[in-house]
């Protein structure tokens, strides 16, 4: 696989603000494997104001997730309910509402980081974790979350 030798070309969009979202060419390989297609009709091959909706789309998405992902973190740190946001009666609601807020916290991480994979898929690792960094710097809180070694383009 060849690699890339210049910067990774970005934007910025008034809906995030100052973060610099990337603007990456799609890989050939996706391309090749017929990843945008469906969502493309034509060339298979995303045009640059292509790139900025999907990219765009991709940041609404994991943003959100991570507002929620820090907003259930604080509420599990302070022992507060995520649906009321006061303090639980009972150590014995607060251990019961604490597992179901992990369970939801590994479901929002997962999820993250299956949309990172999913990007990556389509435009490379160098832009997803640009892209990763840049919904990191958005949120209050920020919460690391690893990306994988490698993803394989699933042959359609």
């Amino acid at each position: 696989m060849a690699t890339r030798s210049r910067e990774l070309a970005g934007f910025t969009s008034s809906e995030f603000g100052e973060a610099r979202l990337p603007l990456p060419e799609p890989i050939p390989e996706a391309v090749e494997a017929g990843v945008f297609t469906e969502a493309i009709p034509g060339t298979g091959a995303p045009n640059e104001p292509q790139v900025r909706a999907i990219t765009v789309e991709y940041a609404r998405v994991l943003y959100r997730l991570l507002q929620d992902l820090a907003y259930l973190t604080e509420c599990a740190s302070q022992g507060i309910s995520p649906d009321t946001g006061r303090p639980f009666p009972t150590q014995q609601e607060y251990v019961a509402a604490f597992q179901a807020m992990n369970t939801e916290a590994h479901r929002l991480t997962d999820h993250y980081r299956s949309l990172i994979e999913t990007y990556a898929c389509g435009f490379g690792y160098e832009a997803a974790e640009a892209l990763d960094q840049s919904m990191m710097q958005l949120v209050d809180r920020p919460i690391k979350v690893p990306l994988p070694k490698r993803v394989p383009i699933q042959q359609k």
